[in-house]
This record gives structure tokens, sequence and C-alpha cells, in this order.
């Protein structure tokens, strides 16, 4: 679901520190929710297991990310 104009234009208002605050906090409302698939366990140790066989297989954070997103 994207983002209303509403509120997409208060949080682009927000200095960076505030925007990190309010981050975070869905973060953490987010963590104590979330309950992961079957599947994304499954897709989570089949990674876990292919970088301890394989470490030099994974990508720096940011790079990971872009990845993704393409």
């Amino acid at each position: 679901m994207p983002v209303s104009s509403t509120l997409a234009s208060q949080l682009e208002g927000l200095p960076a520190d505030e925007k990190a605050v309010v981050a975070d906090a869905l973060w953490r409302q987010l963590d104590d929710q979330w309950q992961p698939t079957a599947a994304q366990l499954t897709a989570l140790s089949q990674r876990e297991a292919a970088v301890r066989e394989d470490p030099a297989s994974t990508l720096p954070l940011g790079e990971e990310i872009k990845r993704l997103r393409r």
C-alpha cells in the first residue's frame, strides 16, 4: 500500500534525526507483530547455509538493497 500524499508530505518535512526516530518506532512495532511465513523461514535458512558455505558470496548491505530494488 502506498503512503498517502499527506503523510509523505509530512515525512518529507521532518529533519533527518526525527525521520530516524519515526523509522525506529515503526520498525519496533513491525518487529513485534511480524510473523515470518514458512516459505520465508525456509528462504532465510537456505541463504544462511549458502553464506556459511561461501562467505565471499555476500554483498555489502547497500549493494544488496540496490540489487533487490532492480
